[in-house]
Parts: C-alpha cells; structure tokens; sequence
C-alpha cells in the first residue's frame, strides 16, 4: 500500500492572551493562547467581530527565537502545525483538545 502525502499547515496572526513558561530537560517551552478575529456584516448591514482562541506551544530554540517576547497582549505571527491530544479530567471524563506546535514565531 502506498503512503499518501499530507499537510498539516497553520499559520495565523493574533494577539497572545495568558501565558505559561515551562522548562523541560535542559529547555524552556511556552503555552499560550491566542486570539484571532474575524469581521464581517450581516444581512442587515450590522458589523460583527467573531474571536476565536486558539491553543499554541512553542519550544526555544526550535521556533527560531526567544520565548522572552511572548507576553500577555502582544501581537505575533506563527507558523507551525495541529497537534490532537486526548486526556482524562479530575472527574474522570475523557477530554480532547487540539493545539497549535509553533514551528516559527515573531513578535510584530
């Protein structure tokens, strides 16, 4: 059977909401949210602004930067790709979640 291609691709621009440093090994990673908007009208002509949160993590080092820049309001843009996890909560109910792996950051 032949192996197909695929392409696991984000890029998105936004401003950074909480942040959480960590260090792993002898490395440091960051969590963070990020907001993105969408503006549009709606048939009547009423502007509306949609936000949508997004979960990233970014490693030092392998998103080509610093982690330093990544503060609470800041504005970046990221390239990286999704990453599906699956866990079980405190009340033992099974979770999903999706995050952004940061490949490349830069603080705007």
């Amino acid at each position: 059977m032949e192996k197909k291609q695929s392409i696991n691709r984000v890029e998105l621009q936004g401003v950074v909401g909480t942040v959480r440093m960590g260090e792993i090994g002898n490395g440091r990673y960051v969590r963070f949210s990020l907001a993105t908007n969408h503006a549009y009208r709606t048939e009547d002509g009423t502007p509306v602004i949609e936000t949508t949160w997004h979960k990233c993590l970014a490693f030092e080092g392998k998103c080509g930067r610093s982690l330093d820049g990544i503060v609470k309001g800041a504005a970046v843009h990221l390239h990286g790709r999704l990453r599906c996890s699956r866990y079980v909560d405190i009340d033992n109910n099974e979770r999903s979640e999706v995050e952004i792996v940061v490949k490349t950051l830069e603080v705007l």
